[in-house]
């Protein structure tokens, strides 16, 4: 709305992953590692990888390669924050892109992920996770935007962090 320039990319709803899974025959009784290997190994839907190669086909080239990046529907609410819980990768080779969408949705299954989803009383077995798929940009600097005030949540606020590069070192809270 702002004008600002956006990226091409596309998004793998989570829906994505649950076909996935359920093609599978995977369920909230198998356990992390299992589920973590079988993404890893297991052969895609058809109709998924049909689906993600026609979106992708229908976008100009990647030059600088691709960030795919996890986005969680519980990432930030009012008492929890799983940033920098989930994996996202960045500068990934279009033929590297199905390998880095399923470690994104492994990271679902990771001790940190499972050990905050207890802590914050999230039962959560199944994944409630987006997969990002978006152009790289040669970015000077990078950062984050907060459209409200984050420690006292004013909405009359708009608080950026940003820092030279990327903005890993901004997201990993180096920075």
């Amino acid at each position: 709305q702002a004008g600002l320039p956006v990226p091409p990319g596309c998004v793998l709803s989570p829906e994505a992953c649950a076909a996935f899974l359920a093609a599978q025959y995977v369920s909230s009784t198998h356990s992390p590692d299992a589920i973590r290997q079988i993404l890893r190994t297991a052969s895609l839907p058809a109709v998924l990888e049909a689906d993600v190669r026609t979106a992708l086909a229908a976008m100009p080239a990647a030059p600088h390669g691709w960030a795919v990046r996890s986005s969680a529907g519980s990432e930030d609410h009012a008492t929890t924050s799983y940033a920098g819980v989930y994996e996202s990768f960045l500068e990934v080779p279009d033929e590297e892109l199905w390998t880095y969408i399923r470690a994104c949705w492994a990271s679902w299954w990771s001790e940190r992920a499972v050990a905050y989803r207890r802590q914050v009383g999230e039962t959560d077995a199944m994944p409630r996770m987006a997969v990002v798929l978006q152009h790289m940009v040669p970015a000077r600097c990078a950062g984050v935007a907060f459209t409200a005030e984050p420690l006292q949540g004013d909405r009359t606020r708009m608080v950026i962090n940003a820092a030279p590069g990327l903005g890993v070192a901004v997201v990993s809270g180096i920075v």
